[in-house]
């Protein structure tokens, strides 16, 4: 299980899943896997992020669900310019075809969350889902249905969506409503305060709420702690469309980048991160980069390079 904060404001998109595959006791079963893809095309972006089934088909690194995501949303944005609402469509149509022919399968839930901004610059949120509110993820409806949220310039406070564990909140015991009050003192920070904070500063709020709901005594096991953000901004004149993720800090980084990615991990500052990416040439999956890369000693025969006046 996972849980997802989605924080929509009309400049900015911040979004928060804790990291790691879990099985249903807790116990951690990928400490690599991904739950982030962005989509990258020049008439929409958006960050996406998913929770229940972890692998459509056997549990191999291959059929893991986020690239299964990676390749079915690239694979529906670059064919022609379809809307937010006919990529939900067809989400949840291929999602609803392959899952039909897994019968192996037990829990079949999962639910994928959508943040960005489409053609007009015009933040949106959606959400693609099998799975009963509320309920097991065994629990699972016979097909997918979408929902499309689109916010507009006369709602400036950011709207703030939750996914997932939520019943880590939702559970009518003292540590839920414990959790509640934390949720609603970030939330209250974050409408009042918001215009004052950096995208990071935002992810960090949501990550403390995501590390606040691993506390809870019954599910608590079923978040992890590690945490992954990924910042989608609007597109600006000169933005480049290719290369979607930024290695420069926050301030800085959406002047050339739809899409900024940290990596939280307990104990440690967050760090700069690539997700899974799909833009209209190529889609990209487990890239690492090194920022201070160690130079090979040149060979002992090899020319002196002197730089000309």
């Amino acid at each position: 299980m996972t849980l997802i904060f989605t924080a929509v404001d009309k400049g900015r998109i911040v979004q928060v899943s804790d990291r790691r595959l879990t099985w249903p006791n807790g116990e951690v079963h990928d400490h690599g896997a991904n739950k982030a893809v962005c989509v990258g095309m020049g008439y929409i972006h958006f960050a996406t992020s998913y929770t229940g089934l972890a692998y459509i088909g056997r549990v191999r690194k291959e059929d893991r669900t986020d690239y299964w995501l990676l390749d079915t949303l690239g694979s529906i944005t670059r064919d022609g310019e379809p809307s937010i609402e006919d990529i939900c469509g067809s989400l949840g149509e291929r999602a609803g075809h392959t899952l039909s022919r897994l019968e192996h399968l037990r829990n079949k839930g999962l639910t994928v969350v959508m943040a960005g901004y489409d053609r007009e610059n015009r933040p949106f949120r959606a959400t693609v889902s099998n799975m009963k509110m509320g309920t097991a993820p065994s629990d699972v409806r016979e097909r997918f249905l979408s929902e499309v949220q689109r916010f507009y310039p006369w709602d400036p406070k950011p709207d703030i969506h939750v996914a997932g564990a939520v019943a880590a909140f939702q559970a009518k015991d003292r540590h839920s409503r414990a959790l509640k009050r934390i949720r609603a003192k970030v939330e209250k920070r974050m409408r009042e305060r918001g215009a004052e904070l950096d995208e990071l500063q935002v992810a960090q709020m949501l990550v403390s709420l995501v590390n606040a709901a691993t506390t809870h005594p019954t599910f608590g096991h079923l978040i992890g702690r590690d945490c992954l953000s990924v910042e989608a901004f609007p597109r600006v004149p000169g933005m480049l469309g290719a290369v979607s993720i930024s290695l420069l800090p926050p301030s800085q980084a959406h002047q050339d980048t739809p899409f900024t990615s940290h990596y939280f991990s307990v104990g440690a500052s967050p760090v700069l991160y690539g997700p899974l990416i799909a833009d209209p040439y190529l889609s990209i999956m487990d890239v690492e980069v090194d920022l201070n890369p160690t130079l090979p000693d040149a060979p002992p025969d090899a020319p002196e390079v002197t730089q000309r006046p």
